[in-house]
């Protein structure tokens, strides 16, 4: 992989925005206006004089970023720009790379890339690739990484993950909000914790479906709204005792495409959008001025979702690169002159990056934890010296909470002359058990109340006191059945009279049904002989019960065999795997042996004169191409044991197919000899070897020509695989896209 060598643009400690113009690739580029310099960092623009609609109009512009790519692939994009960033991440930076320019420049391309190519993957598969493999690089560190992918649809917030099934669906309205340290985020949107890299890039390829997309002039499939695909790291170590934590988060945002509404002849809804993109991307500019200007004291980050969202991406927190993506053709010369100029302004933006580590929750909780029981124990040893041994500071349990209640009753009772004071604990338990007394009388005051306005009683004044009223109920608690009593709480069971039975007599029982249809509390008819006994009789056991009873019986050589079968499938499968691994490794050097063998003839023809007739090659060079040589030795013998392993592989998987078809194909002859009846399902499924990776599956035409493809993948590029699969899942949901 070739790496751009310019130390000042992979050094991202300093602070500056970093800006990279790439051009999109095409045959009318228009080299009579535009000039990449051979720096590649410069770039002119120059319109011939009548070329303008005004003649006051300048005619002629240069610019000088951190890099230009011109007509550069997705590798090189990722690893000559953005992979000091990735770098950056990492190590606990937050981080922004936005893609910017006209509509139809390849924004999209840039930062998604193509789903139906592994080579044409843009920026974000790559950096997932990237972040998971650092991951399992690094053990010695606990990394945890959640993605959300948001859109901003004509200044509103859609959150993308949305059509996710989760067991917590999203109610509440997608705001923004900010933290106390100013960072912005989205309030209600979906963060969607991942495992490995095929998840997350179903998460972004799901999200990507949904985006709003529409064909006009200039583009075939234009993107209505702003998207923003966040990954968020959380990194802590495994070794080191420290209570530190690292949180940060890397916003990967494709700007909609600023639009000429004469050139793509919009109407209706779609001219709608274009407004809306274009007012923000104003917005979007106005910050930017606002941030190179040393003289304005304000920035107008709340104009705009995108701009408020964007808050920590210029001039906040972030190391933060820009792509501005041209489209050199003479047709768009404005445009391409209007994106440089933006872009240059973004240059001058110094951004505040810093390392997010945090205390760690986690580990906070347990040294405060560790410091609490070491004061209660110092705590206890100062009250053993003051004779205070009986002081307790933790809650109460029952008895004692119990015994304090009688002490309270009896100090208000004023058959207890004091309540010692003993702790803070004491006097808060004091209060609950005041509180709990003070229930118990309110209800029996109310319920005096009631028994009073029933008229069971005359009033207290009438005759009788209270006290007689509770003797009365006291002397009839015998005569009834479920009455309140004001001596206890609840209710009085009291003596049913003689004889007393429920109305109706005995209820008799429900007939509930049995697993057999029968009733359990069926009668001696209904369960006697004759049809009784037909109806007691046992259907057959399931089909797939059966299945296990014919393999441990009639048919267990065959299950044998075929278990025999499968684990030598297993066995060549995995041993086909080693070799593929073993051959992209043997490929790998191979190219790194070629690409340092180029530099050193490069180097060599540098150095050489035109006197010299004779190439001379030092020990190092022929240290290489030695290696080199063994290398393709070691690809070519790995490669013909590939093709071996897969042969054997082959062979398997088409003996585990007979045997399967003979094993399935004698136990429906057993069934109907056994129960008389054939199988209601003539194929039941044999048991699947999970560890065989499918090997013991009944495969479609569909299903096998998708195996065949994923073996094609892991024997030609196997770190392809996550993204293919993800892709595929994507291809076959579908998504929303408008057209």
């Amino acid at each position: 992989r070739r790496r751009y060598e310019r130390s000042d643009f992979l050094d991202m400690a300093t602070n500056s925005i970093r800006v990279v113009v790439r051009t999109r690739p095409t045959n009318t580029f228009a080299e009579d206006y535009i000039t990449v310099h051979p720096d590649k960092r410069s770039i002119s623009v120059r319109i011939p004089e009548g070329a303008t609609h005004s003649e006051n109009a300048k005619g002629s512009w240069s610019w000088k970023y951190d890099m230009v790519l011109h007509n550069a692939s997705q590798e090189t994009v990722y690893s000559d720009a953005v992979e000091p960033v990735i770098r950056s991440i990492l190590q606990g930076y937050n981080g922004s790379i936005l893609c910017y320019g006209q509509t139809g420049s390849g924004k999209t391309f840039t930062q998604i890339g193509s789903t139906a190519s592994y080579a044409h993957r843009g920026i974000a598969p790559r950096v997932l690739a990237e972040i998971f493999r650092h991951v399992q690089e690094h053990p010695q560190y606990d990394t945890t990484i959640g993605v959300s992918y948001v859109e901003i649809y004509n200044d509103s917030l859609v959150d993308l993950l949305s059509t996710i099934p989760s067991e917590q669906q999203q109610t509440e309205q997608l705001t923004i909000a900010e933290d106390s340290s100013g960072n912005t985020h989205v309030k209600g949107l979906r963060v969607e914790q991942v495992r490995d890299e095929e998840e997350a890039l179903k998460f972004m390829f799901e999200g990507e479906s949904n985006r709003s997309v529409a064909k006009h002039q200039l583009n075939s499939r234009s993107t209505r709204g702003h998207a923003i695909f966040t990954i968020f790291l959380q990194i802590r170590s495994r070794v080191e005792s420290s209570d530190k934590v690292t949180r940060c988060r890397l916003n990967l945002v494709d700007l909609a495409g600023s639009e000429r509404l004469k050139k793509t002849e919009t109407a209706g809804e779609l001219r709608s959008e274009s407004m809306y993109i274009n007012q923000s991307l104003s917005y979007l500019e106005q910050v930017v001025v606002a941030l190179a200007s040393r003289s304005r004291s304000h920035t107008p980050f709340r104009q705009s979702k995108l701009t408020h969202l964007l808050k920590d991406s210029l001039g906040g927190n972030s190391k933060t690169l820009l792509i501005a993506n041209i489209y050199g053709e003479q047709t768009h010369i404005e445009e391409t002159v209007s994106t440089l100029q933006f872009a240059a302004r973004v240059k001058v933006v110094t951004n505040k990056a810093s390392v997010n580590e945090i205390p760690d929750p986690s580990l906070l909780l347990k040294k405060y934890e560790a410091q609490i029981t070491e004061l209660k124990r110092e705590l206890a040893m100062h009250d053993s010296l003051s004779n205070r041994s009986r002081v307790a500071y933790e809650p109460y349990s029952e008895a004692q909470r119990t015994q304090l209640t009688e002490e309270l009753q009896a100090y208000l009772e004023h058959t207890s002359e004091e309540v010692n004071l003993e702790s803070v604990r004491h006097m808060r338990e004091l209060l609950l058990a005041a509180r709990t007394l003070f229930a118990q009388k309110q209800a029996q005051m109310d319920e005096l109340q009631r028994a009073i306005a029933s008229g069971s009683m005359r009033a207290a004044g009438e005759g009788e006191g209270a006290h007689s009223f509770a003797n009365s109920l006291a002397a009839d608690a015998d005569a009834m059945v479920g009455q309140l009593s004001l001596k206890q709480s609840g209710f009085s069971v009291g003596t049913a009279a003689d004889g007393a039975k429920p109305p109706g007599g005995l209820l008799d029982p429900p007939h509930t049904k049995s697993a057999f249809g029968n009733s359990i509390f069926a009668s001696d008819g209904a369960s006697g002989g004759g049809e009784g006994e037909e109806a007691r009789q046992e259907a057959p056991v399931g089909q797939q019960d059966a299945f296990n009873q014919f393999k441990a019986s009639k048919g267990a050589e065959l299950n044998a065999r075929l278990i025999d079968a499968k684990k030598a499938l297993k066995e060549n499968r995995h041993l086909r795997n080693e070799l593929a691994v073993s051959v992209n490794q043997a490929k790998k050097e191979i190219d790194q042996h070629k690409l340092v063998l180029e530099q050193k003839k490069v180097e060599r023809a540098s150095n050489s004169t035109a006197n010299d007739e004779a190439e001379i090659i030092d020990e190092e060079e022929y240290a290489y191409i030695q290696a080199l040589k063994e290398a393709k030795m070691r690809y070519k013998q790995h490669h013909d044991e590939l093709l071996a392993a897969g042969e054997a592989m082959e062979k398997s998987s088409t003996e585990v197919s007979s045997l399967r078809q003979a094993l399935v194909g004698d136990f429906n002859v057993w069934y109907a000899e056994m129960y008389g009846t054939a199988a209601s399902d003539p194929s039941p499924r044999p048991e699947v070897d999970q560890d065989s990776a499918g090997a013991g599956e009944v495969l479609d035409e569909d299903e096998r020509f998708d195996r065949m493809r994923m073996d094609r993948v892991m024997a030609v590029e196997p770190e392809s695989l996550a993204f293919v699969r993800a892709s595929k899942a994507a291809q076959k949901k579908g998504g929303k896209r408008r057209m």
